[in-house]
């Protein structure tokens, strides 16, 4: 695990993203990826879709990998977060996973810098990690033309939100 996320680190430092794109169910995934976690957490998962057969063009590995890290941190960084919210909603031009906890929440500093590689929140120096996760998911992200953004609040919780963009007319996305 520890040597994969280096090579994919450097892979991304390198602009190396291999893209591997198809059609595929965004919801079905994140449900999948809900699934994994469930067994693992006594946190209560509430998902919310705003559109059914949500299909994306994207390379599903990756994207599964940006939903496993989110929906992990979730459960590692908010531990007595009783739920964790996770909606998938659909604008004309993108899709839009958002992956909300009710933990410690993430400083308005370190929300600038938390998908710096090898960057880690001070206050969770107690929780193993190297400070590549955010990172790579946000490389991933930016590979498919979509964006990875933060909104935090101290003592209130953190939402992670990422988009992928959708067809337009009929043409292929960029």
């Amino acid at each position: 695990m520890l040597v994969n996320r280096l090579f994919d680190s450097n892979a991304m430092k390198n602009g190396d993203v291999n893209l591997q794109k198809e059609y595929w169910d965004l919801n079905e995934q994140v449900t999948f990826a809900v699934q994994y976690y469930e067994n693992q957490s006594s946190q209560k998962f509430v998902l919310n879709f705003s559109h059914t057969d949500l299909i994306v063009h994207a390379d599903k590995d990756k994207i599964t990998q940006v939903l496993t890290n989110l929906i992990g941190n979730a459960i590692k960084y908010a531990p007595l977060s009783e739920r964790i919210e996770i909606d998938v909603s659909q604008t004309d031009s993108e899709a839009i996973v958002s992956v909300k906890d009710y933990g410690q929440g993430i400083s308005k500093a370190d929300c600038n810098k938390i998908f710096n590689r090898f960057y880690r929140v001070s206050a969770d120096a107690k929780t193993i990690g190297m400070g590549l996760g955010l990172y790579i998911c946000n490389d991933i992200i930016k590979a498919h033309n979509g964006t990875l953004s933060v909104h935090s609040e101290l003592g209130v919780g953190s939402t992670f939100s990422f988009s992928l963009p959708l067809k337009k007319n009929g043409q292929e996305e960029l």
